[in-house]
């Protein structure tokens, strides 16, 4: 079969991305050559498969299924020509292209995890806008960190009836998904939730997502991108913690203020502390931001463009946390309060003018 040699330069570059888990940390991948189209496969082995499809420019040779090292097929084709030819002979795997040409050893791959899966039943699947996945991209950094407290179980994204959430349960993030959806569907019926890895590799290719597909009785989601590329995602065990709870329909106070203002303040008294949880300061009646630092005593005056009812109490929180929040947030943020912070933690609702608003939970003062 020959292939356009920039077109599968790129599809393995992609597939390349995939971070694989066994420990010797090479990528071996599936060739699957039918016909006149060529599909690559790639797998964490623990959480998703990625499968791409090429179309052939002339196929006079016999189909294939290999198992071959992704890394090295990129090495390999690096100075080939416009086209490559890849095929079978005398138990070789052989790419050639002008003067070059490779023979490789290869392993049968019948039994590798494949995209062609067969769902139980009758697949929901929700068309997506394309400037969803960008939207998407903001939940990374609110996951849980791997190992850490052993809140494994928030490692991920949760996709429940008309929102996209995560948290590490520190702060929040919630989407609004109705806005994004094309195909008139406008909840999921089968909440459901996937490793945070899997939208981590959509980033780091630069695809778009089209479509996600799911049904209630099967324990994957097919997520379509752009690029003819389909990723097969385990769902994550057990249904997302309920965070419907965690956010109040009622507040005692709500303050306006420009974003890339609080930004730069933020990131100003980040710079200065030299501790791990740089902890903040928000004094409302004041109108000041100050560091919490017992060797240096600085703050900030703030201003802000609107102020319903007032607010005496004095809200501390990590200042890393509120940067990862307003990074994602465009002109003017509303911060919501709720009374009696101080020793009850009640956490802060932030807002901007687009479709998802964040919690941020108070630091316990003593």
């Amino acid at each position: 079969m020959k292939i356009n040699t920039k077109v599968l330069r790129d599809k393995i570059e992609k597939l390349n991305k995939v971070k694989y888990t066994n420990k010797y940390g090479i990528n071996y991948a599936v060739l699957d050559a039918a016909g006149s189209v060529l599909r690559i496969y790639n797998s964490d082995t623990d959480n998703y498969c990625v499968r791409t499809e090429l179309d052939g420019l002339i196929n006079n040779d016999e189909d294939f299924k290999a198992k071959a090292d992704l890394k090295k097929l990129s090495k390999l084709i690096k100075n080939f020509g416009e086209s490559t030819r890849i095929y079978i002979d005398d138990d070789k795997l052989i790419l050639s292209s002008e003067n070059r040409v490779f023979k490789m050893n290869y392993e049968k791959a019948n039994k590798y995890p494949l995209l062609d899966y067969q769902f139980k039943d009758d697949l929901k699947e929700i068309e997506l806008e394309k400037c969803f996945t960008n939207e998407l991209f903001k939940h990374i950094k609110f996951v849980a960190k791997k190992g850490k407290d052993n809140r494994n179980i928030l490692q991920r994204i949760g996709f429940k009836e008309d929102i996209v959430v995560a948290t590490d349960s520190y702060r929040l993030i919630k989407t609004d998904l109705i806005p994004y959806i094309r195909n008139g569907n406008n909840f999921i019926e089968n909440e459901f939730s996937i490793n945070v890895e899997v939208v981590k590799f959509i980033q780091s290719i630069k695809e778009d997502i089209l479509s996600i597909q799911y049904n209630e009785n099967d324990e994957n989601v097919r997520i379509n991108l752009t690029n003819n590329i389909v990723i097969l995602s385990k769902k994550v065990d057990g249904n997302y913690p309920d965070t419907k709870r965690l956010i109040p329909s009622t507040f005692a106070a709500k303050v306006v203020i420009d974003s890339n203002k609080m930004l730069n303040y933020h990131k100003e008294l980040n710079d200065l502390s030299s501790e791990k949880q740089w902890i903040v300061d928000l004094d409302l009646k004041q109108n000041t931001l100050c560091l919490d630092n017992p060797t240096i005593d600085y703050s900030i005056g703030i201003e802000n463009d609107l102020m319903e009812n007032s607010f005496n109490d004095v809200i501390s929180y990590n200042c890393k946390y509120m940067i990862d929040i307003l990074e994602n947030l465009v002109g003017n943020m509303s911060i919501n309060l709720q009374g009696g912070v101080q020793g009850k933690l009640k956490p802060m609702i932030i807002k901007d003018g687009g479709n998802s608003e964040y919690l941020l939970l108070p630091v316990r003062r003593y």
